[in-house]
């Protein structure tokens, strides 16, 4: 990769000081700045361990090293859950940080922890020597949290964590089930946001549509937070878990988020969809052509007191104003994601030529979920 020819110090709301390759330096602080020279277009190939294999009658490659992320030694976190993923450009240089729940091993429920790790490539990661950051403590959480999203909030210069969190209870009136935020200064220590409630109830109906988890939350300087929810009518007899937009521009009043009546993207009828969605990244590539990754699954399944999203499956929309989108006919991609259990991720960042993504999948060999690592050229047809 390459590098500033000098070391510099970069504050990017870390609280661990890493030197990355090239002496491009990173110190530990709270606030962070916007730094950028531009994109620099780097071919991964080049500075990265393995190289990559493209998937034919696709733009896609995947990574020969696969997973890049599988959890970690840590003994707290051993039985991964999901991973909240943020990106960004540093003199032109992309610099990532991941944010995983994760359990004991061998443990079903509850015991979860909220690990962080940085990485300077997106494939090989060091982790926080204060692992686990939070800890489950009982709240109405206890059971699990996941469908991380992580942004940087540039009002409350704070990392904002959205997730969906939930107890299960023998009795299902005991049970609770809800979108949950948390904030952190520097991206390691949190602080629970609207008293460690949750800020909205699923269990509950808002304007006639029950929602599920939150997916593909962003925020800018000017136009606030936006992000996609799964959720569905009430008019809507069967579990279905389809993709809305909502917009807010103050988190501290949350009562001013709008969420749209009607889905950006609805589940099905496709069978690769049928059920819903569980996460989204979206991508502008210039004023007229935005992609979406999605992940979406074909069913549901019973099991420890609540149903899994089942048989996911990556897929691909495009659109020329990121409102209207249209399903790619070549859907769904060839990744498998077809294991249930937790809610796969997607999240993708451009670079230079290239549109990066990482995707949370089953690994029959590892015996769980990790993170895989792709690239998709979209100045391509396809590769033979």
């Amino acid at each position: 990769m390459h590098t500033a020819s000098t070391s510099l110090t970069i504050s990017v709301g870390l609280s661990w000081c890493l030197t990355l390759i090239g002496g491009l330096a990173l110190a530990g602080c709270t606030q962070e700045y916007e730094i950028s020279a531009g994109p620099v277009d780097v071919n991964p190939e080049d500075i990265l361990e393995c190289g990559f294999t493209p998937i034919s009658g696709t733009q896609l490659s995947v990574y020969d090293c696969n997973p890049v992320f599988a959890g970690t030694d840590e003994a707290w976190g051993k039985s991964f859950i999901s991973v909240g993923f943020r990106a960004q450009e540093i003199l032109g240089h992309p610099f990532f940080q991941i944010w995983y729940a994760a359990r004991p091993e061998g443990v079903a429920e509850g015991q979860w922890g909220l690990g962080y790790a940085i990485s300077e490539n997106g494939t090989e990661w060091i982790t926080h020597p204060n692992n686990p950051l939070v800890q489950e403590d009982g709240g109405w959480d206890r059971t699990n949290i996941d469908a991380l999203q992580i942004v940087w909030d540039t009002q409350l210069n704070e990392y904002v964590l959205w997730y969906q969190g939930y107890a299960l209870a023998d009795n299902p009136a005991n049970q609770t089930w809800g979108m949950g935020v948390k904030t952190s200064a520097d991206g390691a220590a949190w602080q629970d946001f609207n008293d460690g409630e949750m800020i909205l109830d699923f269990s509950k109906s808002y304007n006639g549509i029950r929602y599920c988890w939150p997916m593909g939350v962003t925020h800018g300087a000017l136009e606030g937070y936006s992000g996609f929810i799964a959720g569905a009518p009430d008019s809507i007899n069967t579990d279905v878990c389809q993709m809305y937009r909502f917009t807010g521009q103050d988190l501290s009043d949350t009562s001013s988020f709008e969420f749209e009546a009607e889905p950006l993207l609805r589940a099905g009828p496709e069978t690769y969809d049928t059920a819903g969605h569980a996460s989204v990244a979206v991508v502008k590539w210039d004023d007229e052509q935005y992609f979406m990754f999605y992940v979406g699954f074909r069913e549901w399944i019973e099991g420890n007191g609540y149903i899994y999203s089942n048989k996911h499956s990556l897929n691909m929309a495009t659109s020329p104003d990121a409102n209207v989108w249209s399903k790619s006919p070549d859907n769904p991609l060839p990744i498998n994601l077809l294991q249930p259990g937790v809610v796969s991720d997607v999240a993708a960042q451009r670079v230079g030529s290239r549109i990066h993504l990482w995707v949370t999948d089953y690994y029959e060999d590892l015996g769980k979920e990790a993170v895989g690592y792709y690239i998709f050229e979209p100045d391509i047809k396809v590769h033979p």
